[in-house]
């Protein structure tokens, strides 16, 4: 058995040598465009590591694990790994690793599945699991599955990742009660909670209740505050032996305030704890950016235990609520954000090639910036509000406002996307005999997504313009200076102000249908188990709009007004495993799978916001997502010992993405200035992701334990894109071109990240334990635009033509972040007290307090002086970790 283990250990080690890494510092160089691409899941945008930040309390988890079969070998059944315990890999690192925003293998988050009760948890525009709808429910969510990668699951075909499914069945609660305060000062500072549950009764009722609340006036983060609660009921009826009747409702109304990436220069003058997003307002933190969210959902099940070998189980779902997000809005003038870059020391360096950092003037317009952010003089490093209602009044300055109102230059808006859906599910299952088990099911699923932006704060004003301001005074006619500023055609000049509350810029509906079928089979014998899964689908999407953009209609590139075509895919997949049970406590398995998947809609056209233009309208390919993976693994379960060495490899091809950001380098023809509102469009872009994982756990002593958990990967862009950009201000699509990107890195989530850790578990109720993190091979999100040859000529010299070699490298060289560890500790007890459990504990992570990147992106903007693109005139923008930081909670349970 020795032998076996160390062979195992030895050849997960060797396997990393074969997965292709690039270089110490970088990736290859622009210059080696023929390079073949190595071995290696979707960068990590800054906005979805950002909404990331949900608290999941995983370390309190309730797993129950299966003990090992005691037999080693003959010719007898030995017990396999479908339904055994949870994974002793990600058991680890599932909580261990958070504080680096970890993947597992890299895979983003959409490549997992969550299901409550059989119905699935995914956001069709993100395509991953919002995990706010049912944050704080901790008490009441430790009922769950997690299969990771391709493990079989009884209730769905699952996600090549990996799925988790939660079971809300009242009568899966026992009786108790428990209430719990917890501290922390991370996202929040106080959490209270309280759930009681009857357990089964006599009379075949259950019921299960639940509700906290956390709480901070500011979080972790400056200005960051904190206002959520949570709820969540459930009743199940028994009707008799063989049916039962379930319903469920639950929802996690949140407000809180949000922080954004900034450039390394702001953190040098201030620290790790700034965020851009907030100011004072007669002495009090306000914040412009607020996440304020409540999609509740209710849940209705029925159970059927045909007989023995068969069971039935249906459902409906229906889930709806808003979901908004602040931000500040302005018709002219400059980015009102104190940490836009023409407020910044940098950029008066650069408009003075000569008035270097090492040797400027005292008095410089820089210098006296970096004092003002140094000293934190809050005008300067956060937003003025006083500064914005003063601008709003100056320019209405001699108005009657009795007479006509004020209009605002500046406004606090909000961003909607408010969402309805109903879903339905039907799953069967029926154990053949002692070898075989059969399952299978159908699911459907309705969504609308409404989709648009009010003005939530005038700013002391009273009203605002419904008018495009990237195409505001286009010279179109002597009679009608503004037609193509109209966001909506439908709406006479005498409509276009905008009070609190009213919808302006854009608005439209998403509809979105989706119908799948699945079914598994499981076989199980003396040596050998197998499992093999297929499943077909079917999406069909379109866009609804309710604005008549000029802009749009202008063009004869598409429409903005009432309902598009369909959008339609069919999509279909296969996955398998095979299990060989060397001993009862020796396996080896192999997965391997196959899936397509439909584009996301918000990647699917062009100018979403006002057009119903998909990508294939305009000669862009719009593809299925085709998604190859297979993995090897082998296992040990012993009495004190557990180990799991296992190596993967997943190809994603023909994915299409979609980003929008402001250019100032590009001619807005319709406006005669410069700058506009681009989206950057990319398809027929692969990705890789490859590499080899180990979990071991091993019991020291009746009371010591030591765990560790270990993966190296090879996560890598895999072809080279096409892309191409579309000017807001007229939906024109630019040249198609190539980025030759392939071999380079995929950001967002280490590469290399191993944890170790120390329990002790006293036999008088208490326990204590350290543990050590390390993280490593994290490289930055990439703009893919950095690497075209259309680009690489902006560096070119405008005297000789030629490019400047060590710009190129600057421009394409993509950024490896330093190396990151931490220390936590942890502990807890409990006592009896009064026949109920009075327990505490508590962790506190990153005890050493060190401050490192966890992401960040490229910039998309270059700057021009004197001829010449200065590439750090617009440097990357980071997120930085927390640094000490610490949970406590003290329950009872009775």
């Amino acid at each position: 058995m020795r032998k076996c283990i160390l062979g195992c250990l030895i050849l997960w080690a060797f396997s990393g040598v074969a997965l292709a890494q690039p270089s110490s510092d970088t990736t290859r160089a622009f210059g080696s465009i023929d390079q073949p691409a190595a071995v290696g899941v979707g960068p990590r945008f800054p906005q979805s590591a950002t909404d990331a930040l949900i608290e999941l309390d995983l370390s309190t988890s309730e797993v129950v694990e299966l003990d090992a079969d005691e037999e080693e070998g003959g010719s007898q059944g030995v017990s396999g790994l479908l339904g055994a315990s949870r994974d002793v890999f990600v058991s680890q690192v599932q909580y261990n690793l958070s504080s680096f925003r970890f993947n597992p293998r890299g895979y983003r988050s959409d490549y997992s599945s969550v299901y409550f009760n059989g119905f699935s948890f995914r956001d069709p525009e993100t395509g991953y699991a919002n995990y706010a709808v049912w944050g704080g429910l901790n008490d009441v969510l430790r009922n769950y599955t997690t299969r990771y990668g391709l493990a079989p699951s009884e209730l769905s075909f699952g996600n090549f990742a990996g799925t988790t499914t939660y079971s809300t069945r009242a009568s899966g609660y026992r009786k108790q009660a428990s209430a719990s305060i917890g501290a922390s000062n991370r996202t929040y500072a106080t959490r209270l909670m309280a759930t009681y549950s009857t357990g089964l009764m006599n009379n075949g009722w259950a019921f299960t209740a639940s509700a906290s609340a956390r709480l901070a006036n500011e979080g972790f983060m400056d200005g960051t505050p904190y206002e959520a609660y949570s709820y969540f009921f459930a009743a199940e009826k028994k009707l008799n032996a063989n049916h039962s009747v379930n319903f469920t409702i639950f929802g996690a109304p949140i407000r809180r305030g949000m922080s954004s990436a900034v450039v390394q220069d702001v953190y040098d003058m201030r620290d790790y704890q700034y965020n851009p997003n907030w100011g004072y307002q007669d002495g009090e933190k306000r914040s412009a950016k607020i996440r304020n969210t409540h999609l509740p959902v209710a849940m209705l099940n029925y159970f059927w235990t045909i007989n023995e070998k068969s069971k039935l189980e249906a459902g409906l779902a229906v889930q709806t609520g808003r979901n908004g997000t602040s931000a500040l809005d302005w018709f002219e003038g400059n980015d009102p954000r104190p940490d836009y870059y023409r407020k910044l020391p940098r950029y008066n360096d650069a408009d003075n090639p000569e008035n270097t950092t090492a040797s400027r003037p005292y008095g410089s317009i820089a210098n006296l910036m970096e004092n003002e952010w140094r000293s934190n003089n809050t005008k300067v490093t956060q937003i003025d509000w006083q500064a914005l209602y003063e601008g709003n009044y100056a320019a209405n300055y001699g108005i009657n406002r009795a007479d006509s109102g004020w209009q605002a230059m500046t406004i606090l808006k909000e961003y909607r996307n408010d969402q309805t859906t109903l879903s339905g599910y039907v799953n069967y299952n029926h154990h053949l005999n002692r070898y075989i088990s059969l399952y299978g099911g159908v699911e459907g699923k309705m969504y609308k997504g409404s989709f648009y932006q009010t003005v939530l704060d005038p700013l002391g004003a009273d009203y605002y313009l419904n008018l495009d301001k990237y195409v505001l005074g286009t010279d179109v006619s002597p009679l009608d200076p503004y037609a193509l500023s109209f966001n909506d055609m439908n709406e006479s000049p005498s409509q276009l102000r905008k009070y609190k509350g009213d919808k302006f810029g854009y608005d439209y509906d998403i509809h979105q249908n989706e119908a799948s079928a699945w079914a598994e089979a499981q076989v199980k014998l003396n040596k050998f188990d197998f499992f093999v899964a297929g499943t077909v689908g079917y999406t069909e999407f379109w866009r609804d709009g309710h604005m008549k953009n000029a802009r749009v209609e202008s063009t004869n590139e598409g429409h903005s007004y009432g309902q598009s075509e369909a959008q339609r895919f069919v999509t279909g997949g296969v996955k398998a495993n095979a299990t060989y049970k060397i001993t009862g406590r020796h396996f080896l398995t192999a997965n391997a799978g196959w899936q397509t998947r439909p584009p996301l809609f918000r990647n699917s056209y062009l100018q979403i916001r006002y057009a119903d233009l998909a990508l294939d309208d305009k000669g862009l390919e719009l593809q299925t997502e085709k998604v190859y993976t297979g993995d090897l693994a082998y296992i040990f379960r012993g009495s004190s010992l557990r180990i799991k060495a296992a190596a993967f490899y997943t190809l994603a091809q023909d994915l299409s993405e979609v980003r929008t950001f402001y250019d100032e380098n590009t001619d807005n023809e319709l406006a005669n200035k410069a700058g506009a509102l681009i989206e950057y469009v990319t398809y027929g872009l692969n990705k890789q992701y490859s590499g080899v994982e180990l979990g071991v756990s091993y019991k020291l002593t009746s009371t010591l334990t030591v765990e560790a958990a270990a993966t190296h990967g090879a996560y890598i862009y895999a072809s080279d894109p096409n892309v191409t950009k579309v000017e807001d201000s007229q939906v024109k699509v630019g040249v198609v071109e190539k980025s030759y990107v392939s071999g380079y890195v995929l950001g967002g989530t280490p590469q290399t990240a191993g944890t170790l850790t120390l329990t002790y578990r006293s036999p008088k109720y208490w326990f204590a334990g350290a543990t050590g993190n390390i993280a490593g091979n994290t490289y930055i999100d990439m703009y893919l635009d950095r690497r075209t040859l259309s680009f690489i000529d902006r560096v070119k010299d405008p005297g000789t033509n030629e490019i400047d070699p060590a710009m190129r490298n600057q421009l394409t060289e993509q950024e490896k972040f330093p190396w990151a560890y931490t220390v936590d500790v942890f502990g807890g007890a409990s006592w009896r007290l009064h026949g109920g459990l009075l327990g505490i504990n508590g962790n506190v992570q990153n005890i050493l307090n060190n401050h490192y990147k966890t992401g960040g992106y490229e910039q998309t903007r270059v700057r021009q002086i004197e001829g010449k693109y200065k590439v750090d005139a617009f440097p990357s923008k980071y997120y930085y970790s927390f640094g000490v930081n610490f949970f406590v909670q003290v329950y009872y349970r009775f």
